[in-house]
């Protein structure tokens, strides 16, 4: 896979901002996920937050609470991934 995926592994918890042409949850993420091109949301996957993306999958069982702004444009010159 390309750098330009970011992966939030199973059994793993992110809280912050990503910024990425591609995200791919498997874990937890607590914050604003903002992705140029996707965000796919795995089966053990959980986002709570803002996604803005063109394009977005959650399987069965991946969770999303927050708001969701498909078809925004999202600046994404470099991957950027901050946490607090």
């Amino acid at each position: 896979m390309s750098s330009n995926v970011v992966f939030i592994e199973k059994g793993t918890s992110f809280t912050g901002t990503l910024t990425a042409p591609r995200v791919v949850v498997e874990g937890e993420v607590k914050g604003d996920i903002m992705a140029s091109d996707s965000v796919y949301i795995k089966s053990s996957g959980s986002v709570r937050g803002t996604i803005r993306t063109q394009k977005l999958l959650c399987e069965k069982g991946g969770t999303h609470n927050g708001f969701i702004l498909l078809n925004e444009e999202v600046s994404s010159t470099h991957n950027k991934v901050s946490s607090f």
